[in-house]
């Protein structure tokens, strides 16, 4: 299974951000919709500045959550293959070694 294996890497797969980048666009977008409202009513004002707010808050702390994944690649002369994927970098960082300590064992 190994012979044809010319090299083995970890590859570093980022998470998506565009739910965040939506969340952050709508409550900035609601944050000045509300600041533009205070100056005819303050309630007409304070709701969507409220709302706004909390949205970006949501924002920040799911754009803090987010982890990326890392991947063990292998390439052979004919493709490029992912084959284990984890959130947990040791985890990776231990199949790599084994993987590659097996290549050299096998000349």
């Amino acid at each position: 299974m190994l012979s044809g294996v010319t090299s083995i890497r970890e590859y570093m797969i980022r998470p998506e951000k565009g739910g965040v980048i939506a969340l952050l666009l709508l409550g900035f977008l609601l944050l000045s919709l509300g600041v533009m409202l205070f100056s005819s009513h303050w309630l007409a004002g304070a709701v969507p500045t409220l709302i706004g707010c909390g949205m970006i808050v949501l924002g920040i702390v799911y754009d803090k959550r987010l982890k990326p994944k890392y991947a063990v690649m292998l390439t052979t002369a004919a493709q490029e293959v992912r084959t284990l994927e984890s959130r947990d970098r040791a985890f990776i960082a231990r199949v790599l070694a084994a993987l590659n300590q097996a290549v050299i064992a096998r000349g």
